[in-house]
């Protein structure tokens, strides 16, 4: 019997910049008295591996599924350099700014022990009034500049600042300088990493990680808004917002969904199901055509 959508177990992550508005705004519930910053929809990393939720397969961990059914799952999509599941999608709640970061791309990873590569790109689902986003560097900025401001506390002046509103996406590069703004919160998807070199801390006294965020910046690379509806690609995955609902037909390569606003999931085969803000399925390689009725969604695959 061929594998049915799959939802997974989220990972709640209390950070430093975290709120309650995946509760407040997404209805997710969350633990009392607590900062939430992320939700892990789906991931397969040495930290944290997604669970099945609910269904005949309830409880069996991500991994074991690609172990023994991987051909049903996956199809045609490849496995990432590590031999795992290749994309992560989370739910993130931006309640003070994060750091300004850089996440290597494979030529950085390489260099520095323990990291991966990290091509992520932001769906905006809700934004407060003022509220910005720091994406890439002003033309011409290099590395002694970074370290002037650095050493005089005015980083941010280096960055391009955007003001984001619901329904904009943007595609953060792997090598591209960039800073979260206090009051967002969208959902995140990316390639299977956790690797984060801080620049900048606004004084929080975290660690930072000058030496190697330097190193894997791409100088000349200048990211950009994408209008609503388009599709964005990259080595990494192929990913774009539908409106309304739509139908996925059966495909020979694994896709996720994740719906950003309140709708029905409905299987060629088997019964239909709720889906709500953040929800996040996994549709197999070997699943049936759905039909996602109402609800906008993100829908992601392999590039």
């Amino acid at each position: 019997m061929p594998l049915g959508p799959l939802r997974f177990r989220p990972r709640l992550r209390p950070l430093v910049w975290g709120g309650r508005r995946l509760e407040t705004l997404l209805g997710r519930p969350l633990p009392p008295d607590e900062a939430v910053a992320e939700s892990w929809e789906l991931a397969d990393l040495p930290e944290w591996v997604s669970v099945v939720r609910g269904g005949p397969l309830d409880g069996t961990p991500l991994d074991s599924l690609l172990r023994d059914r991987r051909e049903e799952v996956l199809g045609r999509t490849a496995l990432d350099d590590a031999g795992r599941f290749p994309l992560l999608v989370k739910l993130l709640d931006a309640h003070r700014m994060l750091s300004v970061q850089v996440h290597p791309d494979a030529r950085a990873a390489r260099a520095h022990p323990g990291a991966r590569p990290k091509t992520e790109a932001w769906f905006v689902l809700h934004a407060d009034p003022g509220a910005q986003l720091l994406i890439g560097l002003r033309p011409g900025v290099r590395s002694k500049d970074v370290r002037r401001a650095l050493a005089e506390e005015r980083l941010p002046e280096l960055l391009v600042p955007h003001t984001p509103r619901p329904g904009d996406v943007f595609l953060i590069e792997a090598g591209a300088v960039h800073g979260l703004g206090a009051g967002v919160v969208l959902a995140e998807i990316q390639q299977p990493s956790d690797t984060t070199f801080r620049l900048f801390d606004w004084g929080r006294g975290r660690t930072l990680h000058v030496e190697e965020a330097l190193d894997a910046i791409r100088w000349d690379l200048r990211p950009t808004a994408h209008p609503e509806g388009q599709t964005i690609r990259c080595d990494a995955f192929e990913a774009r917002w539908v409106r309304g609902g739509g139908h996925e037909p059966a495909a020979p390569r694994a896709r996720v969904v994740t719906a950003t606003s309140v709708g029905t999931l409905r299987p060629e085969h088997g019964p239909p199901s709720e889906l709500g803000p953040g929800d996040t399925v996994l549709l197999p390689a070997s699943a049936p055509a759905v039909d996602i009725d109402g609800a906008d969604y993100v829908r992601v695959g392999p590039p």
